[in-house]
C-alpha cells in the first residue's frame, strides 16, 4: 500500500514470508536497537520539541541498530530523523554533526564509514561469493579478474566509473509506473537485494526509497510541462480532444482529458493532458470546469477543436458549458464516439429494452401463419418504426448485475420461444434461452471447482491434441464478451455436452435423485439453441471488425490511435447494410481467400426463433440508424472530401441507394458549409512553405475488409442508380476552378495504396506543396478522433494503479505517474555526446527524437530518422547548413538505423558524406527467443558467445529490446529477423556504391563481432570503411563522458570522431 499522506509513513511491514531461515534475508535486519533508556530528562533538554517514536516494524534497514528513530515535532510536518547512538552518547556538541533526516540514507551511512568505521553489510567480505546467494557480489570475484594485472585493473576502473545513479532512478520509475507496480516495492528487502545480486556496481544506498521516486516523479512531471506547452502551441492542427468520467472500485474519480492534434513535423500525437480527481457529483458543470481549467493551463483557448464523447446526458450539459465559454457552436463540435453508440445499437439487438413496447410491435406486426416473407417484412419495419426513440440504455443498477450473475433456480430445462411475444416473454428467454443458459454455465464453473475440472476433463476427452481452454464469461454492459462467449461456446460445444453427460452420469450413478439433480443440467442446450447462438455469432463479427477499425488500436504510428474519422460513414453504412440482409436470412461472409459469399441465417429454423431472431435484428438497425441520423456535423463529411483517395465520390457511392441523398440537395448543403468554413477561416490565413517529401506508408487489412463489404454491396445495386451517380460526377466536374478548394475538389481521387491508409501522409507529401492553405484545413479535420478509446486506455491503466492495497495513494500521484509517458525516453540520452560533437568538430548537430517502441514499433523510428534526413536537406538554406556536406549518425539501435539510411540515401541518389556506425546492431537473428542455446552452429559471433551472461550489457537486454522495438510474436519476429535487411542489414542484397563508413566497436560489447562483420561486407562491396576497436569498453562507453566521472576511452572516443568529421566535411567540396 502506498501512502504518502503523512510525512512520517513508510512502508508496509513485510509478511511473515520474510522471516525466513535463510541467512541472506537476515542479513540486513537490524539485529538490535539502541536503548531509548538513554534519553533522560537532560537528553531532552538538548533536542527541545524531540520523541521517540521507535517502532521495530519500521526500522528493518541495517543502520537502525546504530541510531535511534526521533520525531522532531518544530517541524511542519513533523520530520522523522536518526540520531547517531554513539555520538549522542558520547555527548558531542554539534548535534547537526550526528542527526539525519531518516529518508536521506546515504548522509547515514556516510556518517556511519566516515565516523564509525561501520559499512553496509553488503560491502562486507565474509568470503567467496560466487554461487553463495549473497545480496551483493564483488566484481573482482564475479569476473575473476586479477588486481594485479593492468588490463584488469582498467576494466574494473571503467566499470566501476560506468553505472550513473541517476539513471537506475529513472529506470526504475518508468518500470514501476508503465506496469502501475507499488513505489514501496523498492523498499523491500528481497527485490534490494535482487538489484545488488544483479549489478555489482550498485550501492544499497544508491537505491531510491518510495519518497525519493515519488519526488523524483513530481519533478520529472513539473520539467515535462514547459516541453509539452510548447509542443501544443506549435501544432499544425487544432487541438481536438476526448474526456470522460470514472469510478474505481475504490470510489476514487478521475476525469481524463486527452489530446489529439499532429505537430510541425506532421507527426499525430495523443497526449493525456490531466487526469483530475472529481470530488463532486459527476455533472456537465463539474466536467466543464475541469476541462476549460486545463485548457486555460495549457493556453489553448485560441486552437480548440473538436470534442469526442460518448453519449452520456452530462457531455451534453458540459458542451453547453464549453460552448458559452469558449464561443463555438456545440452541435458543429460535438462527435459523437462511434464505439460507444455501435455498442448501444449490439446492446439492442441483444438484450432490449425496458422502453420497447413488444405488444405494440406485435400488434402492428400480426401473426398470421400464412403471410409471406414479404409481407412480414414490411410489417416489421413498420412496426419497429413506430416504437418510441430509446436515447441511450442507463447502467445496469447494482440488483440487475447481482440477478445476472445468480444462477436462476427455476426450471429452464428447455425454455422455449415464446408463442407470443411481449417484453415479460422476451425478458424471460434472453434470461433462460441459449445465451441465459451459457451465462448460466460459466457462473457454474466459476462457483464449483469440481464443475470446472469436469469442464477441462471433456476438452480432454473429446479433443485430445487440441488446447484446453478457459471458460469466457460475459457481463451485460459489453456485447463483446457474448460475442467471445459464443465463439468459445462453440469452439468447445461438444466439450460442453460431453461436461454434461459426464455430470448427469455421475448424478445416476449416485442414486439418481430428483431433490439431488445438478443445477447445471437444466443448462442443456438444444440443437435449436445452438444454431440461435452459432446465428448471433455470425451477426456480430462485422460489429467486432467496425469496433476496432473506429477505436484504433492504441499504438501510435502513422494512423490515428482512436481510429480513423475519415472511415466513420463507410463503417456505419456497412454495417446497415449488414442488418438489413441480416433480417431477411442473409450475410455476406469473406472467405481465406478475400472473397465476398453470401450466407443464409435461418436454414433449419423454425418459425417462431426466425420471427424472434428478426425483431432483434431490426431492433438494432433501428438504434443504429437513430444515431445515424444524428451525425449532422460538418465535420463527418469534410474528414471524407479531404481524403485524397476518397472525396465526393466516395459519399456518392454511399448513398447512392438512398432515396434521401438522390437528389443534389445533400451535396449543395454540405458544400456550402465546408465553403464557409473555407473563407471564413483558411482562406486567407498566412502559411508556412513546405517542402516536398514523399515517404512510404503500409497497408491495414481491417479497412480493406470495409471496403470490399461495401464494393459488394454496390455490385447489388441496380444500374440506374450508378447511372445517376455518374451523371452526377459529369455534372460536378464541370465545376469553375477559383480557389484551392475548388482545384482540389476538381481533381479526381488519388489512386495510391499508401496514401488510402494515411491521408495526412498525402498532405504532408503533396498537398501542403500544391494547396498550404487548405492542407490546414484538411488536417484539422482529418485529426479528430472517432473514438474516446484512448481515455477507456487511460482509465484501465488507471485501475491497475488504483488497487484495494494502494487506497492511500493521493490522487494527484496517480495523476502524475499516467500523464508521465510526457516524460521518460527522448532527447536527454544523447544530448551531452551532441553537444560535444557540436564543439570539438565545429559542425551542426540534429538531435532526431524519432518515436520509439513499445508504442512506436519497427519501422516507425527508421522512417522518422530518414524523414529527418530529407527535411534538414531540404531545409539546409533556413538551417545554414551545406546540403551536400550531411552525415548521420547513432549508437546502439542508432548504429542499426544508421546502416539502414546509408541504403536509402544510395537508393535515392542522396549524397551522404559519413555513416557514423558506434556499437551498431546489425544482426540480431542470436537474439530470436525461438533459439533454446546459442552455440557457434545457430550465432558464428564469438563475441555474443563470450559475453552473452555479462552484467552491463547480457543476452537478455537485447532480447528485451528486440521485443519492445519488434513485437512479442516469437514467430514474427524470427521472420522478420530472417527475411527483412532493414531489420538485419547484414542479409542486405546489396553493398556496392554506400557512403563512407567509419565503425565503432567496444571490445567487452556482445555485438561488437557483427559490427565488424558489417564492416567487412561494406569494404568487400567497394565502399571506403574504417572499423576501429575501444580495448577495455563495454557497450554503451561513449555516454560516460562526464567531465569529472567519464571515462578516459570515452573522451578519446570523442576526439577521435570529433577529428574525424572535421575532416570529413572541412574536405567535403
Amino acid at each position: 500500500m502506498d501512502s504518502f499522506d503523512e510525512e512520517d509513513a513508510a512502508s508496509t511491514p513485510p509478511p511473515p514470508s520474510e522471516l525466513s531461515t535463510s541467512s541472506a534475508s537476515t542479513k540486513y535486519a537490524p539485529s538490535r536497537f539502541p536503548d531509548y533508556e538513554a534519553w533522560t530528562i537532560d537528553k531532552f533538554e538538548r533536542f527541545p520539541g524531540f520523541t521517540i517514536c521507535h517502532d521495530p516494524s519500521r526500522e528493518r534497514t541495517w543502520w537502525w541498530q546504530f541510531g535511534f528513530r526521533m520525531k522532531d515535532n518544530r517541524s511542519q510536518p513533523h520530520k522523522i530523523v536518526w540520531i547517531c547512538e554513539r555520538c549522542f552518547l558520547r555527548n558531542r556538541l554539534k548535534t547537526t554533526h550526528y542527526v539525519f533526516i531518516a529518508s536521506t540514507a546515504g548522509g547515514i551511512v556516510r556518517h556511519l564509514s566516515r565516523e564509525h568505521k561501520v559499512v553496509p553489510p553488503s560491502r562486507q567480505r565474509t568470503g567467496p561469493v560466487s554461487g553463495n546467494g549473497g545480496a551483493q557480489r564483488n566484481l573482482l570475484d564475479m569476473l575473476h579478474a586479477d588486481p594485479t594485472n593492468p588490463r584488469d585493473q582498467s576494466l574494473l576502473s571503467n566499470l566501476h566509473s560506468l553505472f550513473d545513479p541517476a539513471v537506475n532512478q529513472l529506470l526504475l520509475l518508468d518500470w514501476l509506473t508503465y506496469h502501475n507496480l507499488p513505489f514501496n516495492l523498492v523498499n523491500s528487502e528481497r527485490f534490494r537485494r535482487l538489484l545488488l545480486y544483479n549489478n555489482p556496481s550498485l550501492q544499497e544506498e544508491q537505491i531510491p526509497s518510495d519518497r525519493t521516486l515519488v519526488n523524483l516523479l513530481t519533478n520529472e512531471y513539473n520539467r515535462a510541462r514547459g516541453p509539452v506547452h510548447v509542443l501544443l502551441q506549435k501544432a499544425r492542427s487544432m487541438i481536438h480532444f476526448t474526456f470522460d468520467g470514472w469510478t474505481s472500485r475504490q470510489n476514487a474519480s478521475f476525469l481524463g482529458i486527452n489530446a489529439h492534434f499532429v505537430d510541425r513535423d506532421w507527426k499525430q500525437w495523443r497526449i493525456l493532458l490531466a487526469l483530475p480527481a472529481l470530488r463532486n457529483r459527476h455533472t456537465g458543470a463539474a466536467l466543464a470546469d475541469e476541462v476549460a481549467d486545463t485548457i486555460c493551463a495549457f493556453g489553448l483557448q485560441d486552437r480548440i477543436g473538436y470534442y469526442t464523447l460518448d453519449n452520456a446526458t452530462n457531455n451534453d450539459t458540459a458542451m453547453e458549458a464549453l460552448a458559452a465559454e469558449f464561443d463555438f457552436d456545440k452541435d458543429e463540435r460535438r462527435i459523437r464516439c462511434a464505439p460507444h453508440f455501435l455498442n448501444l445499437a449490439v446492446r439492442a439487438m441483444m438484450y432490449g429494452s425496458k422502453r420497447d413496447n413488444f405488444d405494440e410491435l406485435l400488434a402492428h406486426w400480426g401473426d398470421k401463419d400464412f403471410m409471406t416473407e414479404e409481407d412480414e417484412q414490411r410489417q416489421l419495419s413498420d412496426a419497429i418504426n413506430e416504437l418510441g426513440t430509446d436515447d441511450d440504455f442507463g447502467t445496469p443498477s447494482m440488483e440487475e448485475d447481482l440477478e445476472l450473475e445468480t444462477a436462476p433456480e427455476q426450471s429452464q430445462d428447455q425454455c422455449q420461444v415464446p408463442e407470443i411475444i411481449n417484453a415479460e416473454k422476451v425478458d424471460k428467454y434472453r434470461k433462460f434461452g441459449p445465451f441465459g443458459k451459457l451465462h448460466n454455465i460459466g457462473i457454474a464453473l466459476r462457483m464449483n471447482s469440481q464443475l470446472l475440472e469436469d469442464f477441462y476433463e471433456a476438452q480432454r476427452q473429446t479433443a485430445p491434441t487440441e488446447p484446453v481452454l478457459a471458460w469466457v464469461q460475459n457481463v451485460c454492459t459489453r456485447w463483446q464478451s457474448d460475442e467471445a462467449m459464443a465463439s468459445r461456446a462453440l469452439l468447445k460445444r461438444s466439450a460442453v455436452n460431453r461436461m454434461l453427460s459426464i455430470i448427469e452420469e455421475r448424478w445416476v450413478s449416485q442414486g439418481g435423485k430428483e431433490q439431488d439433480r445438478p443445477a447445471i443440467l437444466k443448462e442443456n442446450l438444444s440443437l435449436e439453441e445452438w444454431k440461435v447462438v452459432a446465428t448471433v455469432q455470425k451477426i456480430l463479427q462485422p460489429f467486432k471488425v467496425a469496433s476496432k477499425q473506429l477505436q484504433g488500436e492504441g499504438i501510435s504510428g502513422k494512423r490515428s490511435t482512436s481510429g480513423g474519422f475519415d472511415e466513420y460513414f463507410q463503417v456505419v453504412e456497412m454495417l446497415l447494410d449488414h442488418l438489413e440482409l441480416a433480417v431477411q436470412g442473409v450475410i455476406i461472409e469473406e472467405n481465406d481467400d478475400h472473397i465476398m459469399e453470401e450466407v443464409h441465417l435461418f436454414d433449419d429454423m423454425d418459425a417462431k426463433t426466425r420471427k424472434l431472431l428478426k425483431i432483434y435484428i431490426k431492433l438494432g438497425w433501428k438504434k443504429l440508424n437513430d444515431y445515424y441520423g444524428k451525425l449532422t456535423s460538418t465535420a463527418y463529411v469534410a474528414a471524407v472530401v479531404f481524403h485524397p483517395c476518397k472525396k465526393w465520390r466516395t459519399l456518392e457511392q454511399l448513398w447512392n441507394q438512398l432515396p434521401s441523398r438522390q437528389t443534389s440537395e445533400w451535396r449543395k448543403t454540405y458544400e456550402g458549409n465546408l465553403t464557409r468554413v473555407w473563407e471564413e477561416k483558411y482562406k486567407d490565413m498566412a502559411h508556412e512553405v513546405a517542402c516536398n517529401a514523399v515517404s512510404a506508408s503500409e497497408s491495414n487489412s481491417a479497412l480493406d475488409y470495409i471496403e470490399r463489404r461495401l464494393a459488394f454491396s454496390r455490385s447489388l445495386v441496380r444500374p440506374d442508380s450508378q447511372e445517376r451517380q455518374s451523371k452526377r460526377r459529369k455534372q460536378s466536374a464541370t465545376l469553375p476552378v477559383q480557389d484551392e478548394l475548388d482545384q482540389y475538389l476538381s481533381e479526381p481521387p488519388v489512386d495510391n495504396i499508401a496514401y488510402k491508409v494515411d491521408p495526412i501522409a498525402w498532405w504532408r507529401d503533396v498537398g501542403a506543396v500544391r494547396f498550404p492553405r487548405l492542407s490546414y484545413m484538411a488536417v484539422d479535420f482529418l485529426t479528430i478522433a472517432s473514438s474516446s478509446a484512448e481515455t477507456e486506455r487511460d482509465f484501465s491503466s488507471c485501475g491497475r494503479m488504483v488497487t484495494p492495497l494502494r487506497c492511500r495513494l493521493r490522487r494527484h500521484i496517480v495523476a502524475m505517474a499516467q500523464c508521465l509517458p510526457w516524460v521518460l525516453g527522448g532527447l536527454q540520452s544523447e544530448a551531452a555526446w551532441c553537444r560535444h560533437m557540436c564543439n570539438k568538430a565545429a559542425i551542426k548537430v540534429i538531435d532526431v527524437d524519432y518515436r520509439m517502441g513499445p508504442e512506436c514499433r519497427y519501422p516507425t523510428a527508421i522512417y522518422d530518422c530518414w524523414d529527418a534526413v530529407k527535411w534538414t536537406i531540404d531545409n539546409a538554406t533556413e538551417l545554414n547548413v551545406n546540403p551536400k556536406s550531411v552525415s548521420f549518425g547513432g549508437l546502439s539501435a542508432g548504429g542499426h538505423m544508421t546502416a539502414v539510411l546509408g541504403h536509402f540515401a544510395r537508393d535515392e541518389g542522396i549524397d551522404i558524406k559519413l555513416q557514423l556506425m558506434i556499437v551498431p546492431a546489425t544482426d540480431m537473428r542470436y537474439c530470436s527467443s525461438k533459439i533454446k542455446q546459442l552455440t557457434a552452429e545457430n550465432c558464428p559471433y564469438e563475441s555474443v558467445l563470450q559475453l552473452k551472461d555479462v552484467p552491463w550489457g547480457p543476452l537478455g537486454r537485447e532480447q528485451w529490446f528486440l521485443k519492445y522495438f519488434v513485437g512479442e510474436d516469437a514467430d514474427e519476429l524470427e521472420e522478420k529477423l530472417n527475411n527483412e535487411w532493414i531489420l538485419t542489414p547484414v542479409i542486405a542484397s546489396n553493398f556496392k556504391n554506400l557512403p563512407r563508413a567509419h565503425i565503432v566497436t567496444a571490445e567487452f560489447d556482445l555485438e561488437r563481432d557483427e559490427g565488424e562483420y558489417y564492416g567487412k561486407l561494406l569494404k568487400d562491396g567497394g565502399n571506403e570503411v574504417t572499423v576501429k576497436r575501444y580495448e577495455g569498453c563495454p557497450h554503451a562507453f561513449a555516454h560516460y563522458n562526464h567531465p569529472e566521472s567519464g571515462l578516459a576511452k570515452s573522451f578519446e572516443f570523442i576526439e577521435d570522431t570529433a577529428e574525424l568529421l572535421r575532416y570529413v566535411h572541412e574536405f567535403s567540396i
